[in-house]
């Protein structure tokens, strides 16, 4: 978290201990599930899969009761820009949308900011609600 590439985004370089606690604290909670993806046998991505509606990002979102958000941060700078980051966005949708059939959509997180799609299609399922200025991520 501490790479130029990711703390532009996500400015959460904190220390292990930090990191520990909100990782606790996201695991006992129902909002957000941290995990680690990996790529032929090597860490690929730090990933929270989260519920749009339980977000500060959701009055952003046109959102469903059971949508899906994803936020992501590859590690290695030399697999940002290679398409690495969009297969694993389709891989999670899909997952997340056949464990899950109360979900019609889900969001990446992005910025720009990306508008939500449907359970059926890589495509937008709405218009985007307009512009905005994307709210930081709290601080926890």
């Amino acid at each position: 978290m501490r790479q130029p590439h990711i703390w532009r985004w996500w400015q959460q370089d904190w220390a292990v201990e930090r990191w520990v606690e909100v990782l606790e604290e996201q695991a006992a909670g129902e909002h957000s599930i941290p995990c680690m993806t990996a790529l032929d046998g090597e860490d690929l991505a730090y990933v929270e899969l989260y519920r749009v509606r339980h977000d500060r990002l959701a009055e952003y979102y046109a959102c469903e009761e059971h949508d899906w958000g994803v936020h992501i941060a590859i590690g290695d700078a030399t697999r940002v820009g290679r398409g690495i980051g969009r297969r694993l966005l389709r891989s999670l949708a899909d997952a997340l949308l056949r464990a899950d059939p109360r979900s019609t959509g889900w969001s990446p997180n992005r910025t720009p900011p990306t508008p939500r799609r449907s359970a059926r299609s890589p495509r937008p399922a709405s218009n985007p609600m307009g512009s905005y200025s994307c709210p930081r991520k709290p601080h926890y």
